[in-house]
Order: structure tokens, then C-alpha cells, then sequence
């Protein structure tokens, strides 16, 4: 399996507001082939406000309001889902509770997700859940990434894309190398970092003493 990191730079008017809008997917996948289990892509079960999912919803025109029955049987049920009936399939992870934002037990949701995209042998799975974040969450990464790198339990999963807020990119990187040197003892190899797509709030018209605003790709 070959570990990725993906870029997600948000513009200045996301992280002023924390309004998570900015989501695109996979360059140099056709999701329209296949299975839709080739290709995974794994969320936090919240459309409450400017969530990831909620991006995801507007990007590939899927029905808010189906998937909010999804959300709520996984957040009720506080297990993670699996919806294959779409492209890419949809892996939820349950809203966190905490009011620390830390996730409790991370290590067995990344496992649940493994053993999904293992059973499929999927291409891809790409990770969002780090996508726009205002501190890196050290312990809880570490806690991951020794599960997902461990060098004898290897899925088959071709690649494996975490998603990064731009402004962590090397954080992340440090964190990866910490696994692989000093927890494995393994020589280090940097992982690819690729990016995923620009976009910029364009103004539309104006509406009383309102600016209108919508999110386009800036190429």
C-alpha cells in the first residue's frame, strides 16, 4: 500500500470563518468504472454546518437528505457505515462527542476502515479527516499511522491519501517520519505529497449591502 499526502490549501475566507467548503476528488480517477468499493472514501458522519461531507454532498450532487438518515444511524449507533451503493462508496466515521475534539479510540476506526478497503482490495481510499483543522492532533495521528504503517500487517489497498490542511503538511510529515524511524526502526522514505485543487470565493452581485459570493476551482 502506498501512503500519500494530499494538500488541501483553503482560502483565507475559510479560515478566517471556519467554514470548511473546499473539496475535490481524486486526480486521475475514473470513478465511473468498476466497483464502487475500488474507490473509498472515508468522512466524519456531520452535515451540521460547513462540514466535510456537506462539501462532499455539493461536489458529487448526492441528496442531502438521504444521506442525513445514513448520518444519523451511524452517529445513534456510534459504529462506523459503509454506503457502496454510490461512487466512490461513502465509509462514515461517527461524530466525535468530545468536547476536547479528540477522538476516542481512534485506532479502531482507521482498523474498521482497513479492513473494509482490504476486504474490496480497493485502489484507492482517501482520507479526509484531517482535511481543515486548526491544531494537529499529535498523539491521536501517531496512534493511526501505527496501525496503517505497520510493515507486517500490509492491506491490499493500493493507495491510501491522507488529506492535510496546507498549513500542516510538514507537521505531518515530521509525525510520519517519527513512526517509521523510531517506532519501526525502518530506513525513511518521505511520502509523495501531491495537491488537491485551488479555489477562490468569486463575487456574484450584490444583493442590499451584501456581497454574494460562490467557490470556484482557481486554476
Amino acid at each position: 500500500m502506498e501512503f500519500i499526502l494530499r494538500s488541501q490549501e483553503h482560502t483565507e475566507h475559510e479560515k478566517h470563518l471556519l467554514h470548511k467548503l473546499s473539496f475535490s476528488i481524486l486526480d486521475g480517477v475514473d470513478y465511473r468504472f468498476g466497483r464502487t468499493t475500488d474507490n473509498i472514501l472515508s468522512v466524519t458522519s456531520d452535515l451540521n454546518g460547513f462540514t466535510t461531507l456537506k462539501s462532499v454532498c455539493r461536489i458529487l450532487d448526492w441528496d442531502i437528505e438521504k444521506v442525513q438518515k445514513d448520518v444519523e444511524g451511524c452517529n445513534n449507533r456510534d459504529s462506523s457505515r459503509l454506503i457502496s451503493q454510490v461512487s466512490p462508496s461513502l465509509f462514515m466515521v461517527p461524530k466525535n462527542k468530545s468536547k476536547d475534539f479528540v477522538i476516542e479510540h481512534p485506532e479502531y476506526y482507521i482498523s474498521e476502515l482497513i479492513k473494509v478497503g482490504d476486504y474490496f482490495q480497493s485502489k484507492t481510499i482517501q482520507f479526509t479527516h484531517y482535511s481543515f483543522i486548526e491544531k494537529l492532533p499529535q498523539v491521536e495521528i501517531i496512534s493511526i499511522l501505527v496501525l496503517l504503517l505497520n510493515p507486517v500487517l500490509v492491506p491490499r489497498i493500493e493507495k491510501f491519501y491522507w488529506e492535510i490542511d496546507s498549513r500542516f503538511v510538514e507537521e505531518m510529515k515530521s509525525i510520519h517520519r517519527y513512526v517509521i524511524e523510531n517506532i519501526y526502526r525502518r530506513p525513511y522514505k518521505e511520502p509523495q505529497v501531491v495537491n488537491g485543487k485551488r479555489f477562490k470565493f468569486v463575487d456574484d452581485k450584490v444583493i442590499g449591502n451584501s456581497i454574494v459570493s460562490y467557490l470556484e476551482e482557481d486554476e
